[in-house]
């Protein structure tokens, strides 16, 4: 270890364990399908999706295109 730790047979399977999920992850992100936009908006949208409101707003941040989805809780207090 860097901290001069002994690396232990245990700790080592810990860390190949947290390795190989690093790994699947990555593998995992890198197969999931990219969508382009077919849609944009200014500084609010406000969509439906059968009962559920979805809005989104542009925000100023430090990231170009910044924005935030607000989805307002049910009315049993549950935001699904």
């Amino acid at each position: 270890m860097n901290d001069g730790t002994i690396l232990t047979d245990d700790l080592r399977r810990e860390r190949e364990r947290e390795i190989g999920e690093t790994a699947r992850f990555v593998e995992e992100i890198a197969n999931v399908p990219r969508v382009p936009p077919d849609m944009a908006f200014h500084d609010e949208l406000t969509f439906w999706r059968g009962a559920r409101e979805f809005r989104l707003f542009r925000m100023i941040s430090d990231a170009t295109g910044s924005a935030v989805l607000y989805l307002q809780e049910s009315l049993d207090g549950v935001v699904r």
